[in-house]
């Protein structure tokens, strides 16, 4: 089982990142006039971890050539100082850098929410693998939102699951 919050499994590779300071978030901005919009947030293995890298490829990196590529560690993304700075600054920045709010900075919602769950709750990153299982199989039910993604409930959905 992986460890909470701490190993993620690559967007790229489909291999565990062992470790955050492994690990790499990259996604896309275009700019709406001075309005940056962000989208396609992956988590990758940092090049100087990458299984599949070599010195000719930039090893589970996708946006490498896009002009609007933007990335950082995914320790910024998880660690307890900035967490969940980084996180809501995806959505707003604040009055202080934006007065004029016009919505959040980012394309698509539902896709920045499933990213936000990866770093946020509890198992999920693993459960959701399984997921199309869980479902085919009626493990959900009629769950209401909340349970589907508590903590528990996912432990619960890996260790079913992995096992088949």
């Amino acid at each position: 089982m992986l460890a909470p919050l701490t190993q993620f499994i690559c967007d790229t590779c489909g291999q565990v990142i062992e470790r955050p300071e492994d690990g790499w978030v990259e996604w896309i901005s275009d700019f709406e006039g001075e309005r940056p919009m962000n989208r396609g947030f992956r988590i990758t293995h940092h090049h100087s971890t990458s299984p599949i890298a070599t010195e000719h490829n930039e090893g589970c990196y996708k946006y490498t050539n896009h002009s609007g590529r933007s990335d950082l560690h995914l320790h910024d993304f998880i660690s307890e100082e900035y967490k969940m700075a980084e996180i809501l600054s995806y959505l707003d920045i604040g009055p202080y850098h934006d007065p004029t709010y016009h919505g959040p900075y980012v394309n698509n919602m539902r896709e920045y929410v499933e990213f936000v769950r990866r770093l946020t709750i509890p198992y999920y990153e693993e459960a959701r693998q399984y997921w199309q299982d869980a479902i085919d199989d009626g493990y959900f039910g009629d769950c209401n939102e909340l349970w589907l993604y508590g903590a528990s409930n996912l432990k619960r959905l890996i260790e079913q699951y992995s096992e088949e």
